[in-house]
């Protein structure tokens, strides 16, 4: 439309990756989506039984407080079409991917993963504390070369798509920050300036903490950092 950002929402590597979705109808779309929220869920739910306890009351008070904490976000999943289920899938990939050493994996989730930059960029730090320098070029170039599609597309500079970025998520920001927000309250006393020092200070504070793990003998412990700081 006359106006219109060209990748909206999210970033160009999006499109890209999504690209599928103008093939199909509206309601096949979302059907087959929630489809994929579903088995993303109960891929979850097996994957923690790794590390469930062994007796009764133990499991059904550790399914139960893992539903509680789960429950409203993953519902909003459903009736919004955000994507928080499939980066929380994701992020198990990337996970495995680091414990097992798997560059590829780590890149492919991480680059995934990065359709949502505010959720993505704070892996950059236990990544590069751990040196894991191929993985973050892969993941760099995935998200680069995705970018070429829309570029060819709307016939612009994939430079152009890129710096688009911040201007696509300015008026979710806007629009959320009057809705009891930490990065809201931080507009409210700060001003216009209120956001980005919030969310800088953010990732620099993720980027220290991720810091003092650097030597955690667990992946589970190097990325808690990045678990703890995305949902603020």
């Amino acid at each position: 439309n006359p106006g219109k950002l060209g990748v909206h929402a999210y970033p160009p590597w999006h499109t890209t990756y999504f690209w599928f979705y103008g093939w199909l109808h509206q309601q096949a779309c979302s059907t087959l989506m929630l489809c994929l929220y579903a088995f993303g869920c109960i891929a979850f739910f097996l994957y923690l039984r790794k590390w469930q306890p062994q007796t009764l009351p133990e499991k059904i008070f550790y399914y139960a407080f893992i539903a509680l904490a789960i429950s409203e976000p993953v519902a909003g999943c459903f009736v919004s079409g955000n994507y928080g289920i499939l980066l929380m899938c994701a992020t198990i990939l990337l996970y495995e991917g680091l414990k097992r050493k798997h560059t590829l994996l780590t890149a492919l989730a991480w680059a995934f993963i990065m359709m949502k930059p505010q959720v993505g960029l704070l892996f950059f730090w236990p990544l590069v504390f751990s040196k894991r320098y191929k993985a973050i070029t892969f993941a760099i170039a995935i998200c680069l070369l995705a970018t070429l599609w829309p570029a060819y597309v709307y016939h612009c500079s994939p430079v152009e798509l890129i710096l688009q970025i911040p201007k696509c998520g300015e008026p979710y920001l806007r629009f959320n920050a009057n809705r009891g927000t930490y990065y809201g309250l931080a507009s409210l006393f700060l001003g216009p300036k209120g956001i980005p020092l919030w969310m800088g200070g953010c990732f620099i504070a993720c980027g220290i903490f991720s810091y003092l793990l650097r030597r955690a003998p667990s992946w589970s412990v190097r990325l808690l950092p990045v678990i703890l700081f995305f949902p603020i």
